[in-house]
């Protein structure tokens, strides 16, 4: 609605003492901006080969078998749900994304907590880098600014403001952290295969889309479920991309709590 030709040529009737011109064209924008935002999306590959690969892996502990995992996962995003329904989100200054980010929060820690139980007795071990330490740090501090860059600037330049103002100062590292503690516990609990990690994201849409229908959750989370499957299907993504090449354990939860937060702090609307 916010694009259609027939709202901006409205509005353009409507104005006293319209001097003519040529007729708006509304989805140019957002086209490029798509165009630029796919860009800086395929951009990252090239950039994550800056990377040493490590030869680390998880060993010397049993892995989550995929019921035990499905069987995990689905009453954690569940369970997840109805706890953030029972708490004052709406206290915190940015509706519907208080409730989401507090679900995510909960949900997090309950993939964490079945990610222990189901494997009580596990041992990670890693293989060290094969590069030091330094290169490797430098190389995940840029990609985190890359990935703010990839959300921020196409969102900004063709759809809505994502200059964090006012409470959104404060909001972001908040929504952020939250995000962040969801994909821990995703990662966690997947224990390797992309498939689980790409999947236990699929659940939260769903279990948050559910919610809204139940009434859990505000009712405009319905409107804010696409975008949201968009930017995980969009994080995972990426954590394919670094697991090839067996980047370090935090760095894809820290890149895709970005791309989540982000856009999630800066363009709903404030209470």
């Amino acid at each position: 609605m916010l694009f259609a030709p027939r709202t901006h040529a409205a509005v353009l009737d409507a104005l006293p003492d319209r001097t003519g011109g040529p007729p708006p064209d509304p989805l140019t924008r957002p086209g490029g901006a798509g165009l630029l935002l796919v860009g800086l999306a395929l951009g990252f590959v090239p950039l994550a080969a800056l990377l040493p690969r490590r030869a680390g892996a998880s060993t010397g502990g049993p892995r989550t078998g995929a019921r035990r995992w499905l069987a995990a996962a689905v009453p954690a995003a569940g369970l997840g749900a109805a706890l953030a329904a029972l708490l004052p989100t709406a206290r915190l200054p940015l509706a519907v994304g208080g409730y989401v980010a507090v679900f995510l929060l909960l949900t997090g820690v309950l993939l964490a907590a079945a990610a222990r139980f189901a494997r009580p007795f596990a041992r990670t071990t890693r293989a060290p880098a094969t590069a030091s330490g330094v290169r490797p740090a430098v190389v995940a501090a840029v990609l985190l600014g890359y990935a703010v860059l990839a959300v921020a600037l196409p969102l900004h330049l063709g759809f809505t403001s994502t200059v964090p103002v006012g409470a959104r100062w404060w909001l972001l590292p908040l929504v952020t952290f939250c995000c962040l503690v969801f994909l821990l516990g995703a990662e966690r609990l997947a224990d390797g295969p992309g498939v689980r990690y790409a999947a236990t994201g699929g659940i939260a849409v769903l279990v948050l889309a559910v919610a809204a229908v139940l009434g859990l959750a505000p009712g405009f989370v319905l409107l804010v479920v696409p975008l949201f499957a968009a930017l995980v299907a969009w994080q995972a993504a990426w954590a394919l991309v670094l697991r090839r090449r067996g980047a370090p354990w935090w760095l894809a939860p820290s890149v895709g709590a970005v791309l989540l937060a982000w856009p999630m702090a800066t363009t709903l609307p404030l209470a």
